[in-house]
């Protein structure tokens, strides 16, 4: 142990002779404080990262946890990082005799812009690139431009011309085992036209592929290599939907996965890909084992009906932009797990609702927290939720004269009336806010259990709440939230306030779950 001694002759520990749990807290404050998802890019961004990443030169030990600490969450955005993680991550791991022997540190993995192409198809743009650059140059095929492959890694500062191209019918693969049709509500053509730009230059389809879009090929292969510990997994699929044999058995290694996020995005410079959507289908039976799962796919999910998947331990759902056609998939998926679903979130501003009210009556036995948008509640608030808990983020905006509740009021404070904490995020100035809760809110109390009507013979929702705990105001900017005046509101009625950055269903149960064991 080294030490030194000060003036009393007492020995003074240095940093590295502290115990591994407060050496790790130490680290962990340090680099949260620099991994803000906003500086992602920034140039100071890249420099705290230089120097996070110098520390582990110390000594064995602190490598160890810097790299447990500071590659817990990857976010991969394009194929350039794609690329070097698979070129590079060993050598983090260079004193190891054996990869296998040294624990992955990375807990959660997400990964953009996965485009599962049709080869033929890639193959013939690639093609007819070369030729049309040889053809325009009067160079010969060996001069041309570097290789155009998917791998190829690109300058970070490369840009290119603005691209649209059209997207024939031609260009749907005939061995697809789902006749599908993109909604595309901005041209239902496929058309996308920029500028003067021509429509169909195949070196602009070629540089986006390249540049902007991570193959499934490569993707495999970093889920192979950061999955051994994953917990958590978010892909998102641009103009194709499927995934293969070696995807799925690659997501099947990962033993501690209990998270799962699956996002479409349908791009007008992108060609389609692949739509095989009943290959989610195979995906989900190989992972018993998650607890949540969150779809954001427009129309794309299947029938689940009698497809034998299990989902024992599945406790969160999450339903965000579904369109078009997406009732059977929806209700056939609620009935899988109606008995164990816990929480649920439900994010939509498509007309289609269709599905709404059944499958809340499917689920709505056994939930515990619920967020729906501000737009849909109408359509809920006359549901009862016997084991509700724990409702929001919803969001309330304060310059609209009605806020989106007067119309259903007493039905939605109704449905409300075993929530313990609620989660609002507020849109608007905080003068509205106010003048909302002190209008619709705010009551004289004649003692601390009756409370009094408000003006207008309208009952505060305080009556409809009897068991209402906590607020938590989820806004933008937390310092504009006035919090000494509601609080004095509030805590006439022995209700907290919080305020903080909890914008996600989970967050604000886990909150929920802290406050109500401390007032217990």
């Amino acid at each position: 142990m080294s030490s030194s001694f000060d003036g009393t002759n007492r020995p003074r520990v240095g940093i590295q002779d502290l115990p591994g749990e407060i050496l790790s807290h130490v680290f962990e404050i340090y680099i949260s404080s620099h991994l803000r998802p906003s500086w992602a890019g920034s140039t100071e961004a890249i420099h705290y990262s230089v120097r996070q990443l110098q520390l582990r030169l110390v000594c064995k030990r602190w490598a160890d946890i810097i790299i447990s600490r500071y590659f817990w969450f990857i976010n991969i955005r394009n194929p350039e990082r794609l690329q070097v993680l698979l070129e590079n991550w060993t050598t983090l791991y260079a004193d190891a005799p054996v990869y296998s022997e040294r624990r992955c540190p990375v807990i959660k993995l997400k990964i953009d812009s996965v485009w599962f192409h049709k080869s033929d198809y890639l193959q013939g743009i690639l093609l007819e690139t070369e030729q049309s650059i040889n053809a325009a140059s009067g160079s010969n095929p060996t001069a041309s431009v570097p290789a155009l492959t998917l791998n190829a890694a690109v300058s970070p500062n490369a840009s290119g011309p603005s691209l649209g191209i059209s997207q024939p019918d031609s260009l749907l693969d005939p061995e697809d085992d789902d006749s599908h049709s993109i909604e595309n509500p901005e041209n239902d053509a496929g058309l996308a036209v920029d500028g003067d730009s021509d429509s169909s230059d195949p070196a602009q389809v070629a540089f986006i592929i390249r540049t902007q879009l991570c193959s499934m090929d490569t993707t495999i292969k970093i889920l192979d290599l950061l999955g051994q510990n994953l917990k958590s997994l978010e892909i998102t699929l641009v103009n194709s939907f499927a995934f293969p044999p070696s995807f799925v058995a690659a997501v099947t290694r990962m033993r501690f996965l209990q998270r799962l996020d699956i996002c479409y995005r349908y791009r007008l410079q992108v060609p389609m890909g692949r739509f095989q959507k009943n290959t989610l289908i195979d995906l989900l039976q190989s992972l018993p084992q998650l607890q949540y799962l969150k779809f954001q796919c427009r129309d794309l999910l299947p029938d689940f009906t009698n497809s034998g998947i299990s989902l024992p331990n599945l406790r969160l759902l999450g339903l965000v932009d579904l369109i078009g056609n997406s009732d059977k998939g929806i209700l056939s998926l609620c009935h899988l797990v109606q008995h164990r679903l816990r929480y649920l979130e439900l994010i939509s501003d498509h007309q289609n609702t269709n599905y709404i009210v059944p499958m809340l009556q499917l689920v709505r036995k056994t939930l515990q927290a619920l967020n729906v948008s501000t737009e849909k509640l109408a359509l809920v608030s006359n549901l009862d939720f016997p084991q509700l808990q724990v409702f929001g983020p919803t969001h309330f905006d304060f310059d609209s004269p009605k806020v989106g509740l007067e119309d259903n009021c007493v039905y939605f404070w109704s449905m409300l009336r075993n929530v313990r904490t609620l989660a609002i995020a507020p849109k608007g100035c905080w003068t509205a806010m106010l003048g909302y809760f002190f209008d619709c809110w705010n009551t004289s109390k004649q003692n601390d259990t009756d409370p009094v009507s408000i003006p207008g013979d309208k009952k505060s929702p305080f009556h409809y709440l009897p068991n209402l705990r906590h607020v938590i105001f989820v806004p933008k900017f937390p310092s504009h939230i006035p919090l000494v005046i509601l609080k004095d509101l509030f805590g006439r009625h022995h209700i907290q306030i919080h305020a903080g950055d909890y914008h996600h269903l989970k967050d604000i149960e886990r909150l929920d779950q802290l406050l109500h064991t401390r007032t217990i």
